[in-house]
């Protein structure tokens, strides 16, 4: 089995290079002891040159908060006070499990290389198993193991390691579907391994393909979202 090609497969299967995106994102993070917080944000993606730029509609208090991502930089806006500053795609995104990195395309082959790989079983599901391990300090997580589906080479489950060696999160990803050639996890569970019940999941809905104006993804549009 080449599980290099299996992991190439996986960013090619999810990487919508030969279209722009434009989505709804809905995040729901729940943390023991606090209420349960609903964030809607729309999405636009251009996968072919490594950009996303993500508009926050609710809740109210962040309308109009923006993350920018752009080649090799990454800002946030904030509406009130008008300022925007440089983030790093490690950092965790509105204060929930997910980061920042989280809603970039898939690059696994250029950032990690496979260490192990095995057939195994995944409850009922045949799949392979990828132990994979960082090939730069630029990734947030130097180790990751991967579960893909032995039929469509989609990830099913995924656990983060932090440098420390523990595991830092395990991810779910749930209801792939396939549009433009492409596949799209409609779920996901982010479940953090070191805070007991705190999980984040991610939904994706109302996948739209059409061109979008280069200048939103820009650094200057993002002031121009509260005017």
């Amino acid at each position: 089995v080449d599980y290099d090609k299996i992991l190439a497969t996986i960013d090619a299967q999810t990487k919508f290079n030969n279209t722009d995106m434009a989505m709804t994102v809905t995040v729901v993070s729940e943390k023991p002891g606090e209420d349960k917080s609903v964030m809607k944000a729309t999405m636009f993606r251009r996968d072919s040159d490594d950009s996303f730029l993500m508009i926050i509609d609710q809740p109210a208090v962040d309308n109009g908060k923006a993350y920018l991502k752009s080649g090799d930089f990454t800002w946030m806006f904030d509406p009130k006070t008008k300022q925007t500053s440089s983030i790093k795609l490690s950092e965790k995104f509105q204060n929930t499990n997910a980061d920042n990195g989280d809603f970039d395309a898939s690059s696994l082959a250029e950032d990690y290389k496979v260490a192990k790989g095995e057939e195994v079983m995944l409850g009922k599901l045949e799949a392979y198993k990828l132990t994979l391990e960082a090939r730069n300090n630029n990734v947030t997580y130097p180790k990751m193991e991967l579960w893909v589906s032995k039929d469509k080479l989609l990830a099913q489950k995924q656990i983060d390691y932090a440098k420390s060696g523990r595991p830092s999160r395990i991810f779910v990803y749930q209801n792939w579907v396939k549009v433009q050639g492409h596949w799209l996890p409609k779920v996901q569970y982010i479940i953090d391994q070191i805070t007991v019940g705190e999980k984040t999941q991610v939904n994706i809905e109302n996948p739209s393909f059409s061109k979008i104006s280069d200048e939103k993804f820009n650094k200057s549009y993002l002031e121009m979202i509260s005017e």
